[in-house]
């Protein structure tokens, strides 16, 4: 985001990516780079495109870049999945997630080459209300890691999925982390995808069955 900042980012259809709403409110470019594993590296699969159009949500941390082309679909971009409506109801608590992305390995970490990745447990909104000594509400999904993993400064944005390799569902945006750091082993929230099916709908102007 104009040339300063670093967020994650999912391929919702050929020429719409999902994001956070703090990943797009107050920029003005984008430049989205999709079919990479490697920052440094230029792989041939890599696809860059520099747009100035998004769409951030009102009151909550969602938004959609448009890229104002469809990029090709292949073995190294494709589309992740959406929840579809009779999903609307599945908190998907006690499910193992994966959440991907190029954040700090640390906190006071570097930003690495190699696209990083781990899994969450996703974790009741009761639980995680308990935690924190707060309301969680509808619109937010917790998870939490083993071992002090977890999301970190410039996974923003990023894709929280359930499934398989071929066939990945999105439930979750990465949106905000734990003051204790992101190695605490605090629970890290995500923007509750399936709260905003219709938002997605009509914003990116795709269908969700």
């Amino acid at each position: 985001m104009d040339n300063s900042y670093m967020c994650g980012g999912s391929l919702i259809s050929a020429s719409v990516v999902l994001t956070a709403g703090h990943c797009a409110s107050g920029f003005s470019t984008w430049e989205v780079r999709l079919g990479l594993t490697s920052l440094g590296i230029i792989e041939p699969t890599r696809v860059t495109i520099v747009t100035t159009s998004a769409s951030v949500h009102s009151e909550y941390d969602i938004a959609v870049v448009f890229l104002g082309t469809n990029v090709p679909l292949n073995n190294y971009i494709g589309l992740v999945n959406l929840p579809s409506r009779s999903q609307a109801s599945n908190s998907f608590e006690g499910q193992t997630a994966t959440v991907s992305g190029w954040g700090l390995t640390t906190d006071n970490g570097v930003i690495p080459d190699t696209l990083q990745y781990t899994t969450l447990n996703v974790m009741s909104n009761t639980q995680c209300s308990q935690y924190y000594g707060g309301p969680i509400y509808d619109f937010t999904l917790c998870a939490v890691g083993s071992s002090g993993q977890s999301t970190c400064n410039g996974d923003s944005g990023g894709a929280l999925v359930v499934g398989s390799q071929g066939s990945y569902t999105q439930i979750g945006i990465v949106s905000w982390g734990s003051g204790n750091g992101c190695a605490s082993g605090d629970p890290a929230g995500f923007t509750r995808v399936t709260y905003f099916l219709d938002w997605i709908s009509s914003t990116a102007g795709i269908t969700i069955p």
